[in-house]
C-alpha cells in the first residue's frame, strides 16, 4: 500500500458564490459563469495534476526508507506512513517561520515530524510521519532566481521536506552531505538535475 499524503492547496480568494444566488440570469451573465466555470475546471484539472505529482516525489522518499528499514530489520514489518503535505500562501508560511521557526518571514518548506508516543501510533494503526508546508509562490521566486524549472524546484521541495520528517537534517557538513546525496538520487529517478550544482 502506498503512502497515504493528504494533500490541500490553500486558495488565495474564496470564489464569490453571492452572484450565482438569487439574480436572474442574462444571456452575457450565462456567459461569464460559463467562463468562470470552464476556468474553475482548469484550476481543479491543475491542482490535480499537482497533488498526483507531489504524491509521487513523497512515495519514491517512502518506498526507499521502507526498503532501509526492511533491509536493516530483515523484515517486511514497515507501516506505510500518513503525511499532510499543505501548499500554502506566503501569508500563511511567515506565519507558521514565525511560530515555530522564530524566523518572520515565509520559507519554501517547513516540516513537521509527527510527535506520537507508541501507545497512540498502536491505537491509531499508522504510521503518522508529519506534515510538510510548501509555500508555492517562494519556490516559484527560487526557481526563477536559480534558473531552474518550478516542477524539478517543487519536487526538490517535496523531497526535502519529507527526508526531514525522517529524520535527516543539514545542520553539520557531513549530515548535508547525507541528506543532499540521498536527494539527488531520489530526484534523479525523476528526471531532475542536481538541485545543488551551481548553474
Amino acid at each position: 500500500m502506498p503512502v497515504d499524503v493528504q494533500i490541500a492547496v490553500a486558495h488565495d480568494q474564496i470564489r464569490d458564490v453571492d452572484g450565482w444566488l438569487g439574480r436572474s440570469s442574462t444571456a452575457q451573465n450565462l456567459e461569464q459563469k460559463t467562463k468562470q466555470i470552464k476556468a474553475e475546471q482548469l484550476e481543479d484539472e491543475k491542482e490535480n495534476r499537482l497533488s498526483a505529482q507531489i504524491e509521487a516525489w513523497a512515495q519514491a522518499v517512502v518506498t526507499r526508507e521502507k526498503a532501509l528499514a526492511c533491509s536493516a530489520a530483515k523484515t517486511p514489518g514497515f507501516k506505510d506512513p500518513e503525511v499532510c503535505i499543505r501548499v500554502v500562501d506566503e501569508k500563511e508560511s511567515q506565519q507558521l517561520n514565525a511560530t515555530y521557526r522564530g524566523k518572520d518571514k515565509p520559507t519554501n518548506v517547513l516540516s513537521f515530524p509527527a510527535a506520537l508516543d507508541a501507545q497512540m501510533l498502536e491505537q491509531t494503526q499508522l504510521e503518522l510521519l508529519g506534515d510538510i508546508v510548501i509555500c508555492a509562490s517562494v519556490i516559484a521566486a527560487e526557481a526563477r532566481e536559480q534558473g531552474k524549472s518550478l516542477s524539478d524546484h517543487f519536487a526538490h521541495m517535496v523531497v526535502h521536506g519529507m527526508l526531514h520528517l525522517y529524520g535527516y537534517d543539514h545542520e553539520t557538513r557531513a549530515a548535508a552531505d547525507e541528506m543532499e546525496s540521498i536527494e539527488r538520487e531520489i530526484l534523479d529517478r525523476f528526471g531532475v538535475n542536481d538541485p545543488y550544482q551551481e548553474i
